[in-house]
């Protein structure tokens, strides 16, 4: 974090309630800081994604495939979805397609 950005947090850190009842409109009962550095390099692939021309211009098509159900998934795409907006300066189209894995010896009634 650059010297600019910790002066304007160090002064603007004891109106933070202020700043979020105005903008947000809400009625605080409590605030807490949370204390939570960006540190996590990972490194994920996405299964693919094209840039697809279209009559309204350039978009970013992804599509990721999922053989079970991850409970995380909405965040790894919105991840996804950043990534691209960042690199393409384009909102991305996304599909999840599920592949459901079957176990030939079950059935199902």
């Amino acid at each position: 974090m650059g010297q600019y950005d910790l002066t304007i947090k160090h002064i603007f850190s004891s109106l933070a309630d202020d700043i979020i009842e105005y903008f947000l409109r809400l009625k605080l009962k409590k605030i807490e800081e949370l204390n939570l550095e960006f540190t996590t390099v990972e490194k994920r692939q996405s299964d693919m994604i094209f840039k697809c021309q279209t009559e309204t211009g350039d978009m970013p098509v992804h599509i990721e495939f999922q053989s079970d159900n991850d409970s995380k998934l909405p965040y790894r795409m919105l991840r996804y979805s950043i990534e691209i907006m960042e690199k393409y300066e384009l909102p991305p189209y996304q599909i999840v397609i599920y592949m459901e894995k079957k176990n030939p010896g079950c059935s199902k009634n």
